[in-house]
């Protein structure tokens, strides 16, 4: 979040979730974006 507010951006979060597959999934479905750290991206395909 620190890096957001240096650039004086405020992300609407609408979704907190510890299980990465879903976030994955959600982005993969077009309902929105997620911050990931990259292990997860490269374990997801």
């Amino acid at each position: 979040m620190t890096l957001f507010s240096q650039h004086d951006v405020k992300p609407r979060i609408a979704v907190r979730s510890g299980q990465w597959d879903f976030l994955a999934a959600m982005v993969q479905a077009g309902v929105g974006i997620a911050i990931l750290p990259e292990p997860i991206l490269s374990a997801s395909g």
